[in-house]
C-alpha cells in the first residue's frame, strides 16, 4: 500500500497541466470510500468529473500533454455531431474516477 503522500501525489500529478486549469483530488479516507460512477445503461463512458475548454485546438493539446504524461485515458477522443458538433476525451484517476474533457470547436452550430 502507499503511504499517503505519494497516494496524493500520484492524483495531483495527473490533473495539473499547462490549460489553465487544474484540479485538486483529495484522497478518501479509506478504500471503501473509493465509489467512481459507473458507465450508465447506453453509453460507453463512465463520467465523474467534466471540465469544458475554449475549442478543439485546447483540447487536442490537452489530450497530448496527458499522453506524454503516461495518464490513463479510458476514453479516446471521440466527436459527436450533435451537440456542437462536440468532441471529448477520459481520463482515469488513480482510485477509478473518470476524468472528462471536450468541447465545442467555435459558435455552437444550429441544428
Amino acid at each position: 500500500m502507499k503511504g499517503k503522500h505519494e497516494y496524493i501525489f500520484v492524483c495531483l500529478r495527473i490533473v495539473t497541466f499547462e490549460q489553465g486549469i487544474a484540479l485538486k483530488l483529495l484522497q478518501a479516507p479509506d478504500a471503501s470510500a473509493v465509489r467512481p460512477n459507473p458507465v450508465a445503461q447506453g453509453e460507453t463512458r463512465a463520467y465523474d468529473v467534466y471540465a469544458y475548454v475554449e475549442n478543439w485546438a485546447a483540447l487536442d493539446s490537452l489530450y497530448e500533454e496527458f499522453r506524454s504524461k503516461d495518464v490513463v485515458i479510458s476514453g479516446e477522443p471521440v466527436i459527436y455531431p450533435d451537440g456542437g458538433p462536440w468532441k471529448e476525451f477520459v481520463i482515469q484517476d488513480c482510485d477509478g474516477y473518470g476524468l472528462a474533457f471536450g468541447g465545442i470547436d467555435g459558435p455552437k452550430k444550429e441544428s
